[in-house]
């Protein structure tokens, strides 16, 4: 060990036996403190902040964080540490109304409810159903884990030119873990141990913020006698590492936390002075995964965690950043060990933090598979576990390493990291300063199987997402050909968000119905993980026109009973077409979760209590609405203005609106469901038919676009013609067929825009060769996708292979199509000339 330029050879006292610990191989090259606190980095802190604001204010914040615990005596800070293994944090819930019990450090014997004003004692039984008992053992889970967090940071204080009680205390605080795990036993087994915490992850963050605190004070003179070195090293932090991180010679799978537990074996590496630790962590050297191909090391999964699009293999958008954080975390350590002690770790073996590098390559594809499905705000209502709204800035460490390390432009979109409001995690990794630069807003194809149409017009950006999801990890959902819609700067339907501590809700947020998308015979689909083979949903369509964008989604086995389950949306300038279209079951439920104020529908609609089934509204109210929708029906919530809003949109009310055509025994009902991210959700019900849900989804400030609709008759799967406030039209048919009306499709999908006049806008073609209506024609030799725009100045085809292009690294790789003739027909009732036009390319 070094301390002071000297080396140390300690001794052990095993069982009567000494055991002399030798110094690591070319110890000598052992510079500290090391990791993500280094020699270097300490010098950029102090330098940041003498020099930006943002940074003097991170730091003056810390210090006034660390300042309750200062006042306490390290005796009274033993006396509150646990002395057994705890639970998890979320066990600290209020018995009565579920919401998170106030986290006091310096008491453990009671907590309070912010939300009903109630106290209770810690010692009441926890009503989390994820993990069993107290409220206590989650007190004592928080407990642990910011303990930790302050001897890292009053250690990175006293590195910065704090005074010397702060680096008192900070190791105060290391000696009393050191002391108090010994009579831990280690749980578990196999590669499932765990000692202090619920389970390997609360125990990680323990570790990795001590080994911190540790190489910060290392150092500092008078501190630590040789013993109290060698009982952190060895007692504490060795100890730890290998019986719950370091359990066998190859590391466990790819788990989502995984950075986390090889991360901290390599620092546990740097307190020994071992760089067999680092290398095993980072799979360098003789674990490399040339030489060591079953261990699943850093590098191991860096090359084989990630999908050709950027995905993890969980494909669960909140578990992706929480994953890739770590990882870019990681990648910054090996390159500030190279930069710090390269003959240790020669910058060939270990520096990867260049964009050259194929792994710094993979950690950009990753942050653009996410930045690629946002909303025009650059926060994502994810799909899988968690829910809400997440976005790079909720995962600092992928926005600031990405923005400083890996191009990750999108990052400068968020204004509270501009103006900075960037934390900790910014002194560390990040730049000097965050600027805004131009992002494109550009639909996106992932072969993961999401599809994000995205649309700017008129100062406005739509947003349609589609789900067809590959099969991933347990943290996936029954949420296969799920809609999420924004627009006028407001997300129109969310992902209900997930509680993990109550296991009704649990089980509610991950079932179909608490999707945006079909439940067949009131069961949900089974979650995205189980669904193997035939039961995949795939794209089947993707192409963005002029005209218009289009994206369908099979996924026809989703439910063993179904032999058709099919969802195709088109995304207008005004609004998005839904046809949702599903066979086989006997009751189809349709869902819509909108946000806002309780909706308005056109229909009359009766008040009821006692909802059946009640999986569906788990954690909402038992009242709903219920009336008959054989008309078409339209449903509009409210969401009222922000003043004080950035957004231009969010400064005066919104309205969303969906409009359902009316099928003949068709049922509408308003559902109070579990209220994050909003309550109040409208169902449409089918019964003993084949007839698709056919909607339109439109956001509005003054009046909406889409004034009426109606199905037209035919044989087609589905004609619909939607009226406009203009006295414009929209036709639009699904799969082949004709009608009375004039009109005749030879295809997957057909669009015919008509304005006020009767005059041709515009018209789409999907997978065709024949789109006719009352004299205009097109026909084309060969099936094709295309879309006409036409205006008094002439008309544009653009044409697109059926799926037009993939989205990799936020680049569009096109497809390549082929040659087509293709003839159109315009009569002069329908040409902006007044004459016949007829034209063959």
């Amino acid at each position: 060990m070094s301390r002071q330029g000297n080396i140390f050879c300690l001794s052990i006292v095993v069982v009567g036996a000494t055991v002399a610990i030798a110094p690591p191989a070319r110890a000598q090259g052992w510079v500290h403190p090391a990791g993500f606190l280094d020699v270097a980095t300490l010098k950029d802190i102090k330098r940041k902040s003498e020099s930006f604001d943002w940074a003097r204010k991170v730091v003056k914040d810390l210090d006034a964080k660390v300042q309750p615990w200062l006042a306490q005596p390290l005796e009274r800070l033993g006396n509150l540490l646990p002395k057994r293994k705890m639970q998890v944090y979320s066990m600290l819930i209020c018995p009565e109304c579920r919401t998170g019990l106030q986290f006091n450090p310096f008491d453990d014997q009671k907590s309070a409810c912010p939300r009903c004003k109630k106290t209770f004692s810690l010692a009441r039984p926890s009503p989390a159903t994820d993990y069993r008992g107290t409220l206590y053992e989650g007190w004592g889970c928080s407990y642990l884990q910011r303990l930790a967090a302050t001897a890292q940071q009053l250690a990175l204080l006293h590195a910065l030119g704090a005074e010397r009680s702060y680096a008192v205390h900070a190791a105060g605080i290391l000696k009393l873990f050191a002391t108090h795990i010994k009579p831990l036993p280690v749980l578990g087994r196999g590669t499932q141990t765990v000692i202090w915490t619920y389970n390997k992850e609360g125990d990680c963050g323990i570790v990795v913020h001590l080994t911190e605190a540790y190489e910060l004070l290392r150092n500092v003179e008078g501190l630590f006698s040789p013993e109290e070195h060698r009982t952190i090293q060895i007692d504490l932090l060795k100890h730890w590492v290998d019986s719950v991180f370091r359990v066998e010679d190859d590391s466990t799978p790819r788990w989502n936390q995984m950075f986390h537990y090889l991360s901290a074996a390599a620092f546990v590496g740097f307190a020994l002075e071992d760089s067999d630790y680092v290398d095993w962590a980072f799979g360098r050297r003789k674990y490399s995964p040339k030489n060591r191909p079953n261990h699943h090391s850093l590098a191991w999964l860096t090359d084989n965690y990630y999908r050709p699009d950027g995905g993890t293999h969980e494909v669960c958008t909140a578990y992706h950043l929480y994953a890739v954080g770590p990882n870019c975390q990681a990648l910054v350590l090996a390159h500030r060990l190279a930069q710090q002690m390269p003959d240790l770790f020669p910058p060939e073996i270990y520096d990867e933090l260049d964009l050259r590098n194929p792994r710094a390559r993979v950690m950009r594809r990753t942050l653009k598979w996410f930045t690629a499905q946002t909303f025009p705000d650059f926060t994502m209502a994810p799909f899988g576990d968690m829910g809400g709204r997440i976005s790079l800035k909720a995962y600092p460490l992928t926005a600031e390493i990405g923005y400083r390390y890996l191009g990750i432009d999108e990052v400068g979109s968020h204004r509270t990291l501009r103006d900075g409001n960037r934390g900790m995690t910014g002194l560390i990794y990040g730049a000097d300063t965050i600027v805004e630069k131009p992002v494109p807003y550009q639909s996106t194809h992932l072969s993961s199987g999401y599809v994000a149409l995205k649309r700017k017009t008129n100062g406005n950006r739509l947003y349609a997402g589609l789900n067809a999801l590959q099969p991933g990890s347990g943290h996936q959902h029954g949420d296969r050909l799920n809609l999420i819609t924004y627009s006028r700067d407001r997300m129109l339907t969310g992902e209900k968000r997930t509680q993990y501590y109550d296991q009704d809700q649990h089980l509610y947020s991950g079932a179909s119905y608490a999707h945006n998308t079909v439940t067949v015979d009131e069961t949900s689909q089974v979650h995205g993980n189980h669904l193997k083979g035939k039961r995949v949903p795939h794209i089947e369509n993707f192409v963005d026109l002029p005209a218009a964008q289009v994206a369908e989604a099979h996924g026809d086995k989703v439910y063993e009973q179904t032999e058709m389950y099919r969802r195709l949306l088109c995304q207008f300038d005004e609004y998005v077409l839904d046809v949702f279209r599903v066979e086989g079951g006997r009751v189809h439920d349709w869902f819509h979760h909108g946000v806002g104020q309780s909706p308005a529908l056109s229909i009359p609609m009766k008040s009821k209590t006692g909802f059946e089934p009640a999986v569906y509204v788990v954690r909402g109210k038992s009242g709903y609405q219920e009336g008959r929708a054989e008309n078409t029906v339209t449903a509009t919530w409210r969401i009222p203005a922000a003043p004080g809003s950035r957004y231009a949109g969010r400064r005066q009310d919104v309205f969303s609106r969906v409009t359902v055509a009316g099928v003949p025994n068709q049922t509408a009902f308003v559902l109070r469901t579990f209220p994050n991210p909003g309550e109040h959700s409208l169902m449409v019900r089918h019964q003993n038919t084949t007839v698709p849900f056919v909607a339109v989804h439109e956001a509005y400030n003054d009046t909406p676009t889409a004034t009426g609709m109606r199905l037209l008759p035919g044989n087609s799967i589905v004609t619909v013609e939607i009226t406009h406030a203009d006295g414009g039209r929209r036709l639009a048919i699904y799969e082949s067929g004709s009608g009375s009306d004039g009109w005749r499709l030879a295809g997957r999908f057909g669009v015919v825009e008509l304005d006020n006049r009767g005059r041709l806008r515009s018209l789409v073609l999907i997978r065709g060769t024949e789109l006719a209506y009352n004299g205009l024609r097109l026909h084309a030799d060969r099936e094709v996708s295309l879309s006409v725009t036409c205006d008094a100045l002439g008309a544009q085809l653009v044409s697109s292979p059926s799926i037009g292009y993939e989205t990799v690294e936020g680049e569009s790789v096109y497809a390549t199509g082929k040659n087509a003739t293709v003839s159109l027909t315009i009569p002069a009732g329908s040409s902006f000339t007044g004459q016949e036009i007829g034209r063959r390319v």
